[in-house]
């Protein structure tokens, strides 16, 4: 996401910039416009870390870190099938 400095010295929001929009709009509750003014209210990495939060898909998984390698894999495999055959021989 690329981002975007406005001459005011605050993170643009983009689309919530214009709020003027959003008060005419019936599509729109009272209770958006009054987040729409907190989010703007507040320091410039919070509302950029806001903006990018909301930006992404509500499908669209966080990842953390690298993906898994064959090896990451293969000694999960390992260490799970081992203390399944000792689980097993307990039994």
């Amino acid at each position: 996401m690329k981002q975007l400095v406005s001459n005011t010295g605050h993170f643009d929001t983009g689309p919530l910039d214009d709020i003027s929009r959003f008060s005419e709009s019936s599509f729109v509750s009272t209770i958006a416009l009054r987040v729409i003014e907190l989010v703007k209210s507040l320091p410039p990495e919070d509302q950029q870390t806001i903006t990018e939060a909301l930006s992404r898909s509500p499908n669209q998984p966080v990842l953390y870190g690298e993906p898994l390698s064959d090896e990451d894999i293969a000694e999960s495999a390992r260490v799970t099938f081992s203390a399944l055959d000792a689980d097993e021989t307990k039994a």
